[in-house]
């Protein structure tokens, strides 16, 4: 939780958790899996951490069992195409750490698959491509609902809905 974009999210989702609870927790590019680590010892009855790299995903399933958490799936993806992942949407919470690029393409992926209330919290931007994010996932329909900067990173907090 070093990096403003991780720290970012977990303020976000300690925001959001004091509201609501999360049943069903997606974390797209999980890296250390500490989102998905957090979000479950916030009692998400289930939460599904993904990442693109191999060895990430290894020290993140290592970082859980350090901490003694369980009941937390990894698997190794691109994307949001895995089967694992639709099998397991629709997602109540969906964490998304990843770089501006990704994020702008795979909004569609990312918003079918939030559940009809969801939220979507997004990170690994910059200022200046904060615009160009939130234009994306506003033509796909979300809300949004908040936005925080930390240093150079913004974080952006979105729903589903009306």
């Amino acid at each position: 939780g070093h990096h403003e974009t991780t720290r970012g999210c977990l303020l976000a989702f300690e925001n959001l958790a004091k509201r609501m609870s999360f049943n069903n927790v997606l974390d797209l590019g999980t890296g250390t899996g500490l989102l998905a680590l957090v979000a479950k010892r916030r009692n998400a009855r289930q939460c599904l951490a993904t990442d693109i790299d191999g060895e990430a995903v290894q020290r993140a399933m290592a970082n859980t069992r350090q901490n003694d958490v369980n009941g937390l799936k990894f698997i190794t993806a691109t994307g949001m195409r895995h089967a694992i992942i639709q099998k397991t949407a629709p997602y109540d919470l969906i964490f998304a750490n990843i770089l501006a690029g990704p994020l702008v393409e795979l909004a569609p992926d990312i918003c079918r698959a939030l559940d009809r209330n969801g939220r979507l919290i997004l990170a690994g931007l910059i200022k200046p491509q904060q615009q160009q994010v939130e234009a994306r996932y506003k033509a796909q329909g979300l809300v949004l609902e908040f936005r925080r900067t930390l240093g150079d990173w913004p974080v952006l907090g979105c729903r589903k809905g009306r």
